[in-house]
């Protein structure tokens, strides 16, 4: 794979039974990335996470105040961030969102002041608590990932981030281009068609078996 542009999303059918059964192995595995990343573990897990690390700091706040600060702290990098912003980030209801902050305001994590160009809007920050929150969890998700991948092949290691940072890409792209209104029609027809070398039933079966015993063998 090279750096270039990502290329149109027309090019993501797939098109042979090996792309297809390459396709479902991918959608399962981001299935279960997406389920841990989505479900930050209960302050106990949390704990025994960072005993087990070696780690002698302990996040004190519940899952979704962690992850309420961990949002203000990447939004940040782009401009003010906003009540809305926090909300779509989480996939959650702007007033579920606007509530969590509130908690989060309470227990001193987050600060909340009217923008002063404008009064109606609502610009967050981190306390000086919060960013410690959000500080001390990124570092224990980083220590983890480091024993995680500790024993890979530099090269292949090198590899496979330089790809999956290009998926990342050419996903953000085929949002960007539905945002904006421009997927081609004759993409959205092909989607909408089932395609005769797309996976067959039972290859999704046995991929969805498979990711069912391994969610199994992991307790929350």
């Amino acid at each position: 794979m090279t750096g270039s542009e990502p290329r149109g999303v027309d090019s993501a059918v797939p098109s042979s039974p090996r792309l297809a059964d390459a396709v479902v192995r991918l959608d399962a595995a981001f299935l279960r990335l997406r389920r841990w990343m989505s479900n930050p573990p209960s302050p106990q897990r949390l704990e025994a996470l960072t005993s087990t690390l070696g780690d002698s700091d302990v996040v004190e706040a519940d899952p979704a105040k962690i992850a309420a600060c961990e949002a203000v702290a990447s939004l940040r990098e782009d401009g003010p961030v906003m009540v809305g912003q926090v909300a779509a980030h989480l996939s959650l209801e702007r007033s579920t969102a606007s509530r969590l902050l509130g908690d989060c305001e309470r227990l001193g994590l987050v600060s909340r002041e009217h923008d002063p160009t404008d009064r109606r809007r609502v610009l967050l920050e981190l306390t000086d608590e919060g960013e410690r929150v959000a500080e001390q969890t990124t570092g224990i998700r980083r220590r983890l990932m480091a024993r995680l991948v500790a024993d890979w092949d530099e090269a292949d290691l090198d590899r496979f981030i330089d790809q999956f940072d290009e998926l990342s890409d050419r996903i953000g792209h085929v949002i960007g281009e539905v945002v904006a209104g421009r997927v081609p029609a004759e993409l959205v027809e092909a989607l909408a068609t089932p395609s005769g070398d797309g996976p067959t039933r039972e290859t999704t079966a046995a991929h969805g078996a498979a990711d069912a015993s391994g969610a199994s063998s992991v307790t929350t």
